[in-house]
């Protein structure tokens, strides 16, 4: 698994490996979650993933956006790569997990580079929707 994360994000990628776990763990119900979006922000979360890779984010507005995730990978230092895990309050819907990167010198915080929400009988790249290159 680390090594198909790396091959799809080319660094470091310890905060998206445990995020896939998470993954797993939501939809059989056993992780602890700091808390569930309510069903109708989940869903516009959801259903904007495309048009929020197209147009890019950070880690602030992401967060004004959408709320405190439900769970955080990774510190809160703005110098370091996280990922955002967001879990609806239907336990049957995927985790959506916000993956973002920073290389310290050109972003004072994280930006966003991919979107994960797992989907059954798809590969798992193809659950990632990525960053449309500027």
């Amino acid at each position: 698994m680390t090594g198909a994360l790396a091959s799809l994000f080319g660094y470091g990628t310890e905060d998206a490996m445990a995020s896939v776990y998470a993954a797993l763990a939501c939809s059989r119900t056993w992780l602890q979650l700091d808390h569930r979006m309510p069903a109708d922000v989940y869903d516009e979360l959801r259903n904007g993933i495309a048009s929020t890779c197209r147009t890019g984010s950070s880690w602030s507005r992401l967060r004004e956006r959408f709320g405190a995730p439900s769970i955080l990978f990774g510190g809160t230092n703005p110098r370091y790569p996280k990922t955002l895990g967001y879990a609806s309050e239907r336990p049957q819907d995927p985790l959506i997990c916000f993956h973002l990167w920073n290389d310290h010198d050109t972003h004072p915080e994280p930006v966003l580079v991919a979107v994960r929400c797992a989907h059954p009988g798809v590969s798992f790249r193809d659950t990632f929707t990525f960053v449309s290159a500027a």
